[in-house]
């Protein structure tokens, strides 16, 4: 059987009337080449079916063009949607991206972290549950010239490139605004480890309780896992007792799905008798009904951070550690609304999933 040559980048080159550093870069997805200029090349690239040998180019160039991300749950929209964002940023400019998760789990994420490097990534965003026990090992990984991005909340004295969210601010305002509809009965539910940076909308949660002269009801705070089942569960309990919050606040979009549901089949009116928030504005949370009040984390202003930074590292722009801060923001939607007045049976209507 007579083997099919496999189109080279000369051929590319020489059917488009470009030279073959032009179509390199290209291929690349350098900035510097005009648009019509990448459109023409990569036409001449599906006409052919030219696919780069990426494991030649790493023999010769000492990179994969490969970029690895750890996250804490493939399960949760939010690092769903962070993922496609940064593979979209990746691929406009020549890399490819491969994922590991942690599934919240301590061991795993750090062998997450160690199965990146036998692919032999270029950089690696890591999105730990708790800096400190993966702090040896990213010290590591960058001496073998491997380009180490933390995201989320660590610390400002960390000798690393990060990216992280702060929404202080926005929790502040979430309760504001539910202190202003006239809530005090409210209630906390926290779908995560204590260790892990996203406890501190928790520390936020209890000094606003505090500043309106409120206090924190322990069993009013439910701990559980991190599914909407388990958001379900909580808002059963906090839900079934002969005193109910008016108000639940749940650490993120997830939970606070679980929460309407457990609300519906209670039948407990959302906003009527409940008014329910979350943390992260999923695309699901505007498509529920009620649609979710909740804090928006940016996700694209986050992958774009993310982008740039492990981009920089890589290429050698930038090699300095320093500090993307990004500020959430508060979104209300349908599912806050005024309290209850005591003794109001509330209403039951409305309230649709």
């Amino acid at each position: 059987m007579k083997t099919v040559r496999q189109p080279t980048i000369i051929d590319v080159a020489k059917q488009c009337g470009y030279s073959k550093s032009t179509v390199s870069l290209v291929l690349r997805g350098s900035p510097e080449i005009p648009l019509s200029t990448q459109e023409e090349v990569m036409e001449v690239v599906r006409q052919l079916g030219y696919r780069q040998n990426r494991f030649a180019r790493g023999l010769r160039t000492s990179r994969s063009q490969t970029v690895g991300m750890v996250i804490q749950d493939h399960l949760n929209p939010f690092y769903c949607e962070l993922v496609q964002n940064v593979e979209i940023l990746l691929r406009k400019r020549g890399f490819d991206l491969i994922i590991s998760s942690s599934n919240s789990d301590r061991e795993l994420e750090r062998k997450a972290i160690e199965q990146l490097i036998d692919h032999h990534v270029d950089g690696m965003i890591v999105s730990a549950m708790e800096y400190k026990p993966v702090e040896s090992l990213l010290k590591s990984i960058e001496k073998r010239g491997i380009s180490c991005i933390v995201a989320g909340p660590p610390p400002y004295s960390i000798p690393f490139k990060s990216a992280t969210i702060n929404n202080a601010k926005a929790t502040h305002e979430m309760m504001e605004h539910l202190v202003a509809l006239g809530h005090r009965k409210i209630a906390f539910i926290w779908g995560a480890p204590p260790y892990q940076g996203i406890g501190s909308r928790f520390e936020i949660f209890c000094k606003e309780l505090a500043d309106h002269g409120l206090s924190t009801r322990e069993d009013w705070i439910v701990h559980c896992g991190v599914r909407m089942r388990d958001g379900y569960s909580a808002a059963q309990s906090l839900l079934g007792g002969s005193e109910r919050p008016t108000a639940i606040f749940a650490l993120n979009d997830i939970l606070a799905t679980g929460v309407l549901r457990a609300a519906k089949d209670l039948g407990i009116a959302v906003p009527g008798e409940l008014s329910v928030v979350g943390v992260d504005d999923v695309e699901l949370s505007s498509f529920l009904c009620p649609s979710l009040t909740t804090i928006s984390l940016e996700g694209c202003d986050y992958a774009e951070a993310l982008t740039s930074l492990v981009l920089e590292a890589i290429e050698g722009t930038d090699r300095k550690p320093r500090r993307i801060e990004l500020s959430a923001k508060l979104v209300i939607r349908e599912s806050t609304g005024p309290a209850p007045k005591p003794g109001s049976p509330g209403r039951r209507k409305g309230n649709s999933f």
